[in-house]
């Protein structure tokens, strides 16, 4: 016998309901109208049950498709699924161990066949027929019991028992994911990488509340560490810029058609050509990267500029103030060998001298250069945009530049400005208040 106290939320009225059969009821809750909060007195303790508190997800891409998947996840998630699904033999779903598959039809013995698989007490996976129709009705038939329909970036933030501030933030990151490389990274995340890393630091700064300076020295190492990772983590989401500068016809515009694959900019003899900000999304080496081709400089006091191309060129100033990298294309045939031995290289930028199938001579006069001098010869590549020469090593080097040092396999990254802006408090708090800098990671968490 269970004891089912009811609280109406609209009203304001208490009712006790004794049941005569337990099979009627659920020992987590019993369905009701989605206005209504259950609750259920099991071994002496209330558990709050609300329709409104279970949500449901379609997990597969919308559109055609031989099958979809819906979870719905919460503490009435078997409760709001009984209320549709016939199960073809006796076992209900509350009767099935986890992990269990049950076959049967929804909203009757005539409704569509499908297949649940109960992944535990608050979690079921709906297998239907793809398309939007079966997968709609399915969802609408919960929403109309009460429970709230979200997209799958948000799930993991919703209402969902046991999952963590980072789990959550980690889940909405990766669906934004443009490389396969941050899919990684942020995945590593998903699976605790950076909760247990916090985890084990704040353990170690309660051991240490006895002072023990060894383990703040180690404390304070690993947070250097955990803020050194944002530099990648925190970009995971958000593409590298590069923006391609120098003067009219080096060949800016035909560089950036070879590293995209296909004609992004317009290409002409014609100086002035490019006269706005020309941008593409790119991965290179698994990495993204947004690439802007710009307006090529000349005095803008010049005779015969136009208006519409000096407002270009004031735009393209703006773009390289603000680029992560700075891609200088240079004409090989107007880049002399002692300009490269008096070239000072700032950070921030790399240089791509162009143009080299033109001349021949010129191109392996450069190469020999680069060859005795190592250090510059990370910082300049020679190309062709026709023949596709150095191509391959600019993308590499546009790459290493941006990300010098990736994140080891199932390292723990900080990936959000939120945890980058907690830890480094919590460093800032060390070594004088240990006890305050372990509550600002747990705040992380």
């Amino acid at each position: 016998m269970t004891t089912m106290l009811m609280l109406q939320v609209k009203g304001i009225s208490c009712m006790a309901e004794r049941l005569q059969n337990e099979e009627d009821s659920f020992q987590t809750g019993l369905y009701n109208n989605k206005s209504e909060f259950l609750w259920s007195s099991t071994g002496g303790s209330l558990v709050r049950q609300s329709m409104q508190e279970t949500i449901v997800t379609l997990l597969t891409a919308a559109g055609r498709g031989a099958l979809a998947v819906i979870a719905v996840q919460g503490l009435s998630a078997i409760v709001a699924a009984e209320r549709f699904f016939v199960p073809r033999g006796h076992a209900s779903l509350r009767d099935r161990v986890d992990g269990a598959l049950a076959y049967g039809r929804w909203g009757g013995e005539r409704g569509e066949q499908l297949l649940i698989v109960r992944r535990s007490v608050e979690s079921l996976e709906i297998h239907c027929h793809g398309g939007l129709a079966a997968c709609e009705a399915i969802v609408r038939d919960l929403e109309s019991i009460g429970c709230q329909r979200i997209a799958w970036q948000e799930r993991r933030s919703v209402s969902i028992h046991g999952s963590s501030r980072i789990e959550a933030e980690a889940l909405h990151a990766i669906s934004k994911a443009g490389g396969i490389h941050a899919a990684k990274i942020l995945a590593w995340q998903l699976s605790g990488a950076l909760e247990k890393e916090i985890q084990s630091i704040v353990a170690l700064l309660q051991d240490s509340l006895q002072v023990v300076e060894n383990d703040l020295d180690l404390v304070r190492a690993r947070l250097n560490q955990l803020l050194e990772s944002s530099h990648v983590g925190c970009r995971l989401v958000t593409p590298w810029r590069i923006v391609l500068s120098g003067e009219v016809n080096v060949g800016k515009s035909s560089l950036m058609n070879a590293m995209a694959g296909y004609s992004r900019s317009i290409v002409s003899e014609q100086p002035g050509t490019t006269r706005d900000l020309v941008e593409m999304r790119v991965v290179f080496d698994g990495w993204e990267f947004d690439v802007c081709d710009t307006a090529g400089e000349r005095l803008t006091s010049r005779v015969g500029i136009s208006s519409v191309e000096k407002e270009g060129i004031e735009r393209a100033t703006t773009a390289v103030a603000n680029a992560d990298l700075v891609l200088r294309v240079i004409d090989s045939k107007t880049f002399s060998t002692q300009e490269f031995l008096q070239m000072e290289f700032a950070s921030g930028q790399l240089i791509a001298v162009s143009k080299i199938d033109l001349d021949q001579e010129q191109g392996e006069n450069l190469r020999i250069l680069q060859e005795s001098y190592p250090k510059k010869n990370s910082k300049v590549v020679c190309t062709s945009a026709t023949s596709g020469a150095g191509i391959t090593e600019l993308i590499g080097a546009i790459v290493s530049a941006c990300v010098p040092l990736p994140p080891r396999i199932g390292s723990p990254v900080v990936f959000t400005n939120r945890q980058l802006e907690l830890i480094s408090k919590a460093a800032s708090q060390l070594p004088t208040n240990v006890e305050e800098a372990i509550g600002t990671l747990r705040e992380v968490l």
